[in-house]
């Protein structure tokens, strides 16, 4: 057989080349993901700096017991919504 001929010889380098472009999108992905962790790490780490440098420790752990059972981020989506409806009003 004519490997000029061959159907699975002539798709290789297109399938190559997509192959190299998908990888060179999923390490871009990759590296925005790390990016968002990097910042919700940061932010996080922030906001634990304000507590325990204010003192309020007491106060966290009476919001951790009295919020055991909800869901946090209902809880931050909720009060981010007020306050920007505040603003605005």
């Amino acid at each position: 057989m004519n490997p000029n001929t061959n159907p699975s010889r002539q798709h290789r380098p297109n399938r190559w080349a997509r192959l190299k472009k998908q990888l060179k999108q999923a390490r871009a992905e990759i590296a925005e993901l790390k990016e968002k962790f990097e910042i919700e790490k940061n932010a996080k780490n922030h906001a634990y700096s304000f507590i325990l440098t204010t003192g309020g420790i007491k106060d966290y752990l009476e919001y951790s017991r009295a919020t055991l059972c909800t869901d946090a981020m209902a809880i931050c989506l909720g009060k981010l919504l007020e306050q920007i409806s505040q603003k605005q009003g």
